[in-house]
């Protein structure tokens, strides 16, 4: 559970680090647009809130990631041991069982990276 809780405190800290530098972006955008005409100033500011989505786009995706191929697995094995010992029964963690929530989270990676590409 340790490493879960370190997990969510870096990946809380790199999103809202991204989002901050994006919003910063975001504010030195808006002021030179306030100047009203097209300057250097506003074509750097545009290149630099650019980079700064990009990097939040890819800070979103490392958590997702991150997320999706870290935290599921040990929830689902958690979530299955519990279930079974509310029933009196032994559950193993087989291969096979391995396999069939590699092939679910690659499925449900997609879908998150498809989600947060659309949204």
């Amino acid at each position: 559970m340790l490493w879960a809780s370190s997990s969510r405190t870096w990946s809380t800290t790199r999103l809202d680090a991204a989002w901050q530098h994006l919003a910063d972006a975001q504010a030195v955008v808006l002021a030179a647009l306030a100047v009203g005409r097209r300057t250097a100033r506003l074509a750097s500011a545009l290149a630099e809130f650019t980079d700064a989505i990009r990097t939040f786009h890819h800070a979103v995706e490392t958590v997702i990631g991150d997320f999706a191929h870290g935290e599921v697995a040990r929830l689902s094995e958690e979530t299955a041991r519990a279930a079974s010992a509310g029933t009196g029964q032994t559950f193993e963690w087989t291969p096979t069982h391995q396999v069939t929530l590699r092939a679910l989270i690659a499925d449900t990676f997609s879908n998150l990276r498809v989600s947060v590409r659309v949204g």
